[in-house]
């Protein structure tokens, strides 16, 4: 009896005694009795575990506006841009802002406008609405 209560000391007793009541007309042996209520219990408790478990709180922070309902000030967007280390306060972007990007893997190539070319071979442009 004592091992049994031991086993079972995790559950309460409410869902012990609807566990043996089903453990005595599942379990042929003694020996049994313990996997029964346990097996019986399982969804019991895992419904409540859930009911019990944290619910998260709702968003209460004030969202954003609708787009086009208002605009960022000058000084505001870069406060914005200072406390999460975007655009000028970037500590990773060192190169210089006005200088052509690097196109690719070979970072020796700058990048340079699509030609008359470009748009026929890369977009299949017919040649003369690209003249045009």
């Amino acid at each position: 009896m004592e091992a049994a209560f031991a086993a079972l000391r995790h559950l309460p007793i409410d869902v012990i005694e609807k566990g043996a009541v089903e453990a005595q007309r599942t379990a042929d042996h003694p020996s049994k009795i313990v996997p029964a209520v346990i097996a019986t219990t399982e969804q019991v408790m895992a419904f409540r575990r859930r009911m019990n478990a944290p619910r998260p709180q709702p968003y209460t922070a004030q969202t954003l506006p609708s787009l086009g309902k208002a605009r960022s000030t000058e000084n505001e967007l870069d406060a914005i841009c200072k406390r999460f280390g975007v655009g000028r306060y970037s500590k990773h972007d060192t190169r210089d802002p006005n200088a052509p990007a690097a196109m690719g893997k070979n970072p020796d190539r700058q990048c340079r406008s699509p030609t008359r070319e470009d748009y026929i071979r890369l977009f299949g442009v017919d040649p003369q609405a690209a003249d045009a």
